[in-house]
């Protein structure tokens, strides 16, 4: 800020104070009326403030069905004492609080010396008038009425609210019909405390000589009552006190336009900083651009050799699996040939070993399979054949390959198919999924245990499909690894051969059927595996775009 700017602001300032000496004493004549008329109002606002307040408990408590069912109804003084009787007189400081039903017979009533108040109180027009009020609004937006109301030299605020249960729509009905009125007394105590806060000397209900009378009005209702106050003395020393904000103002500007003048010279300065940083920042944000930009290329790089590596992975499997299968079929031919023993000329020695030849032949075929699968799924090779058709179908052809299996080891097996809707998937890899499962059960479960696997209708129109036993069970920890292909679970899994790719292969055929698998299991206790497909109605028309794919 320049310093012809700071004198003028300060020339300002001590015109501004001259001016406000010059209106403080040409105003000091109607500073009297106006600060009495201030009062008067004040005070005024207090007590509707009040009223306002009765009347939002009024409301609170009438809008509630406990008032209506237990109140009202029931008649239970003991639960109506508790909540709207004593405890609101108890609370709020309520002279009385009165329950009628909608034939205007008192129901409950609660305070002092209520017999010949609420005989007056009933018969006043204000109270018919509220009354009415209140029973003409919407159950939807029901409201509290209120007045003033004089008895004698006693002045009380009242306020009526129509009961109406909680979210009701519609016409009232006859219980609603019933309200509940609250009184709370105007008190010498009342308005000596709001004589004390707020500067109205000796508020009272009582007239004197050197007393002002000013009504307290209602302007909804129209009711009032009078209330007198003493007007204090006024005087130069008052007149002093009344500016003495204006001076303090003046001074606090000037004192402010000081501060302001060196706030604009450190403000210069921090701007010019300001400058300097921001060209900086803009330097570092470059370089932090392009370390990004050389980052995101690096990582991109990494993830294309990472996906070829995977892909050459695949690819890899894929042919050794190929090539293996070859050599090992003839090995498997050759010893079946020689498993005949056409020319009875072998001995029971060597049938075991020809026997061993084939057994371990035949699962390591299963295994090469398997990975030939697996290498299939991911090198995206896979096809899909999609068709309808009923769960139970397969279930049955699964059944009777896992039978013998299970029986060599005493395992009950037993199926439960309980629904006839339909899937539409690809067969025989659904029929793969389940004969993993069911071999699994079998070759983890325990001699003499049992196996069931079955399918059922959900709730949200899904197939469940699932397989359990009472076999080892997986712990908890491997759980979350167990889809992953060439994964094994060491606790249980030492005595029974397997490369760990049986549920890899089942993971990525439900994905490509898009299904589900849940798995429940405890240790020592068994497992119980649960997929869920679409289910459809026999009469099902797929798609143009649901042909065989490959994926």
């Amino acid at each position: 800020m320049k310093s012809r700017e700071i004198k003028i602001a300060y020339l300002v300032a001590i015109i501004a104070t001259l001016a406000s000496i010059i209106y403080g004493g040409l105003s000091f004549n109607k500073t009297k009326t106006r600060d009495l008329a201030y009062k008067a109002q004040m005070v005024t606002v207090i007590i509707k403030d009040r009223l306002e307040n009765l009347q939002r408990t009024a409301y609170d408590y009438s809008y509630w069905n406990d008032t209506i069912d237990k109140a009202l109804i029931a008649k239970d003084r003991e639960w109506a004492d508790s909540n709207i009787g004593e405890y609101l007189l108890d609370t709020f400081g309520l002279s009385q609080t009165l329950l009628f039903d909608a034939q205007n017979n008192l129901i409950f009533a609660f305070g002092a010396d209520h017999s010949k108040l609420t005989d007056t109180l009933t018969s006043h027009p204000a109270f018919r008038t509220a009354l009415t009020q209140t029973l003409s609004r919407k159950r939807n937006s029901p409201q509290a009425s209120g007045f003033y109301f004089r008895n004698k030299e006693n002045v009380y605020l009242v306020a009526i609210s129509a009961l109406t249960r909680e979210a009701a729509t519609g016409s009232r009905t006859e219980d609603e019909k019933g309200y509940l009125v609250l009184l709370k007394e105007t008190t010498p105590d009342i308005l000596t405390k709001i004589s004390k806060n707020f500067g109205v000397a000796n508020l009272s209900l009582q007239p004197n000589a050197d007393k002002i009378k000013f009504d307290v009005l209602d302007e909804v209702s129209q009711s009032s009552f009078p209330l007198y106050f003493t007007p204090k003395g006024y005087s130069f020393t008052h007149l002093i006190w009344n500016l003495l904000p204006f001076l303090i103002t003046i001074l606090s500007l000037v004192y402010l336009l000081s501060v302001i003048q060196r706030k604009s010279i450190q403000s210069q300065k921090l701007n010019r900083d300001l400058e300097q940083a921001n060209i900086e920042l803009a330097t570092f944000n470059k370089r932090l651009e392009e370390q990004v930009r050389r980052q995101t290329v690096e990582i991109m790089e990494k993830a294309e050799k990472s996906e070829q590596a995977s892909r050459a992975k695949s690819t890899f499997l894929s042919s050794m699996s190929h090539e293996l299968r070859t050599p090992l079929n003839g090995i498997l031919g050759f010893a079946q040939m020689l498993g005949l023993n056409k020319d009875q000329n072998l001995t029971a020695k060597q049938k075991a070993w020809i026997t061993q030849i084939v057994n371990s032949g035949r699962m390591l075929l299963d295994i090469v399979n398997d990975v030939l699968d697996l290498a299939r799924i991911e090198s995206g090779r896979a096809v899909y054949q999609p068709e309808i058709f009923r769960p139970r179908e397969v279930f049955k052809e699964c059944f009777d390959i896992v039978e013998p299996i299970a029986a060599t080891r005493h395992i009950s097996l037993s199926g439960h198919p309980e629904t006839d809707l339909y899937v539409y998937v690809d067969r025989s890899k659904l029929k793969q999924v389940l004969l993993n499962l069911v071999s699994n059960a079998i070759k983890y479960g325990k001699d003499n245990g049992y196996v069931k696997f079955g399918c059922r209708t959900t709730d949200n129109q899904y197939i469940e499909l699932y397989v359990e036993d009472n076999g080892k069970g997986i712990p908890e920890t491997d759980l979350p690894h167990i889809f992953e292909p060439f994964r094994r679970v060491k606790e249980t899994s030492l005595q029974v051969e397997g490369t760990g790719v049986g549920l890899a292969i089942v993971q990525k055929n439900l994905d490509l059927m898009g299904g589900q698998i849940k798995v429940e299991s405890t240790l020592g206790e068994g497992s119980r595996f649960s997929i869920y497909l679409k289910a459809y109605d026999e009469d099902y028309s797929p798609a143009p775009d649901h042909e065989d794919t490959v994926l």
